[in-house]
């Protein structure tokens, strides 16, 4: 459990202590695929989009390549196995129009585009807590990095064992 803690004054001129807590998880499953129809399955056993065992590259965009180029993502069909960072959606969210939003969504819930969206906030080798002398951007900037990092190195990982069989 990762925690903040700040106060805050009301408007009563009271101050109020706010404790904001974010709980982290280890049962979160990579969007790294063990079988080749490109599902993965967390500790509950539930289904969840993964990459495929033939994918060699994937794409881990940031919020502004999202904004700059949604449209070059729509077209390009070939385009396949991008991760969608859970992060980098929030901030999308924020920052875009809700007609870009809806454009994001109909690309991520098409199957045949392979996009996936991995929660890195609440995944325990992934969140990356902002600190004091951050601002929001450089804080999510941070994430995405971090995320990229691990979904390579377990990439990585997968590819080894998979040389050893």
């Amino acid at each position: 459990v990762a925690q903040d803690i700040f106060a805050v004054k009301s408007r009563r001129g009271r101050i109020v202590r706010i404790v904001r807590e974010h709980y982290l998880r280890d049962d979160i499953a990579a969007p790294l695929s063990s079988s080749s129809s490109g599902r993965n399955n967390n500790s509950k056993g539930n289904s969840v989009p993964s990459l495929h065992d033939n994918a060699t590259h994937f794409m881990v965009p940031d919020v502004n390549t999202l904004l700059r180029f949604l449209e070059v993502l729509e077209v390009a069909r070939d385009w396949k196995d991008i991760i969608i960072l859970q992060t980098v959606l929030d901030r999308f969210e924020r920052l875009a129009t809700s007609r870009a939003l809806n454009r994001l969504k109909v690309i991520i819930a098409d199957p045949s585009r392979r996009f996936i969206v991995f929660d890195n906030e609440h995944h325990h080798q992934t969140y990356q807590p902002r600190k004091s002398s951050q601002t929001s951007a450089e804080r999510d900037l941070h994430a995405v990095s971090r995320a990229a990092e691990f979904i390579a190195k377990m990439q990585q990982q997968q590819q080894q064992q998979q040389q050893q069989i």
